[in-house]
């Protein structure tokens, strides 16, 4: 996410006149400006979703391990 957002902060800088390559696998292809920022913000705002979306199931597996170790301490002092 920050090395798009850091990209696309310099391609905004440069001339328009500019030849644009981006790396496909060993490869590079020519494009536009244009072109590269979009992918550039798409990739950002793609990294940002999958890091909520990892936050959330972060906060629904640790609610889970508090309930177990609830759970289990229950169990543990009933035998008692």
């Amino acid at each position: 996410m920050r090395i798009s957002e850091s990209t696309k902060k310099n391609l905004v800088d440069l001339d328009e006149n500019l030849k644009y390559y981006r790396s496909v696998g060993r490869m590079f292809l020519l494009t536009d400006k244009p072109a590269e920022i979009s992918r550039h913000e798409a990739e950002a705002k793609q990294s940002k979703e999958k890091i909520e979306a990892i936050e959330k199931q972060k906060d629904y597996l640790e609610k889970g391990l508090v309930e177990a170790e609830t759970n289990l301490r229950e169990l543990i002092q009933s035998r008692r």
